[in-house]
C-alpha cells in the first residue's frame, strides 16, 4: 500500500532514477490541502545511497503529494511487487500511465532540475525501463 508523505514535497536530488512512468491524462482527485483539484501522476523507481525507493506522485498546480509504500524493500524479491502495487495505485484512481521521458521529467515541478543529469548519467530509456527491478535490487 502506497501511503502520503507530507514531509517531502520534491524528490531529491541525490536520488538517481532508473524508471518511471507518468499519467498519459489527468485526474479531479482530493489533495493533501482537502481541496479537489486536477493532478498528473509519475510513479518513480531508483535508489538513493544504495537504498532503493518507489514513490508514486500526485502533482497538482504549485504542490506535490508524494506517497511511499508502506513495505520495506529488503531484496531483490520485493522490487517486482511494490512496482506493481504502485501501478495499481495510481491506475485504481483513473491514470493511464506511459513510460517518462527525459523531456517530461524536466518539466515536471515534482523533481529537481538537478535529477535530469542523473536521468542521462543512467539511462532513463525505454530500452532500459525492462531492467528495473533487476538494477535496484543490484544495491
Amino acid at each position: 500500500m502506497f501511503l502520503i508523505n507530507k514531509e517531502i514535497q520534491k524528490i531529491d536530488k541525490d536520488f538517481h532514477i532508473v524508471q518511471g512512468l507518468t499519467s498519459l491524462n489527468a485526474q479531479q482527485l482530493s489533495s493533501s490541502k482537502n481541496s479537489s483539484e486536477e493532478a498528473t501522476s509519475f510513479l518513480i523507481g531508483g535508489h538513493q545511497d544504495h537504498i532503493p525507493y518507489i514513490y508514486a506522485v500526485l502533482a497538482f498546480e504549485g504542490f506535490n503529494d508524494i506517497y511511499v509504500s508502506d513495505e520495506i524493500i529488503i531484496d531483490s524479491s520485493d522490487m517486482p511487487k511494490v512496482w506493481q502495487e504502485g501501478i495499481d495505485f495510481l491506475e485504481d484512481m483513473g491514470f493511464m500511465l506511459d513510460e517518462l521521458d527525459e523531456v517530461s521529467l524536466k518539466d515536471t515541478q515534482a523533481f529537481n532540475l538537478d535529477i535530469a543529469g542523473s536521468v542521462r548519467s543512467n539511462g532513463l530509456t525505454k530500452e532500459n525501463n525492462e531492467n528495473i527491478i533487476s538494477y535496484l535490487s543490484s544495491f
